[in-house]
């Protein structure tokens, strides 16, 4: 760093581009992280909500298949066609 004030005594000190934007940047990332960390705990628990109504739409689809008079429940895929 003297080297280069030695060299050009005129000219003053100035961030590297890539140094000046790493510390712009900093306080974004923190608050995007400290976002995901909110939105983490927002959600956490609802996979398991999502898989117990799969499991109880699955459930009344399949006994919709067994009972041919009642009208299907929940979607169907091309499979079911």
């Amino acid at each position: 760093m003297t080297s280069i004030a030695a060299e050009f005594p005129d000219v003053p000190h100035r961030y590297c581009d890539n140094h000046f934007l790493r510390d712009v940047a900093k306080p974004v990332l923190e608050a995007d992280s400290h976002a995901k960390v909110q939105m983490r705990r927002k959600v956490r628990g609802l996979r398991t909500v999502e898989q117990a109504v799969l499991k109880q739409q699955r459930q009344s689809h399949e006994e919709s298949l067994a009972d041919p008079d009642s009208p299907a429940v929940g979607p169907t895929t091309p499979s079911d066609r």
